[in-house]
């Protein structure tokens, strides 16, 4: 029962706040976040598929269309992201963390990944599996299973070759913050 508790609950906030997100009640804000999605679509040339356009359906992404489209490497002034594809893990660094929990710290963990739609325009990255990963904060090794477990869910706006777009509906909660990750 526990084990679907800590499933459910984090699955349940992000399809939430995805949609919540994405449903903005003011005009203002509505143009605001029309703005936004251009800025992501017309950034660079590269392919790259964003999740909350219209057309597209995150619920028909897995990891291994996600691996098909993605870079090895990606990297922001605060963290960078790699992705080992042979053995399915990605390893996350952040120089100065922005989550509430840990702000100021640095944290690195390294986690065997899947790729999961939480509604059908909103795409995130977690880990397989909570038991064995551990992550280092400030150097001090947490195990995943005592951190919060929405900390390593990822969602993203899009992924491309170029770039991935880490989307804010998790704001200062999880490893990641709100910013877009350039190929290296």
């Amino acid at each position: 029962m526990k084990k679907s508790v800590l499933f459910i609950v984090p699955f349940l906030v992000l399809s939430v706040s995805c949609k919540n997100h994405l449903n903005l009640g003011s005009d203002s804000l509505k143009t605001v976040d029309k703005t936004a999605k251009i800025q992501r679509y017309t950034v660079d040339k590269g392919q790259y598929v964003d999740v909350t356009m219209k057309n597209v359906d995150a619920k028909l992404f897995d990891v291994s269309y996600f691996n098909e489209m993605t870079s090895f490497g990606y990297k922001s002034k605060n963290a960078v992201i790699y992705f080992d594809k042979t053995k399915g893990t990605v390893n996350i660094s952040v120089f100065k963390s922005e989550n509430n929990s840990f702000k100021g710290k640095k944290m690195e963990c390294t986690f065997e990944y899947d790729v999961k739609a939480a509604s059908s325009n909103c795409i995130y990255i977690c880990p397989k599996t909570r038991n064995g990963n551990v992550c280092y904060i400030d150097g001090e090794a947490f195990s995943f299973v005592n951190l919060p477990s929405y900390m390593f869910y990822i969602p993203l706006y899009g992924f491309g070759e170029n770039r991935i777009e880490i989307s804010s509906v998790m704001k200062n909660e999880g490893i990641l913050s709100c910013q877009t990750f350039w190929a290296y």
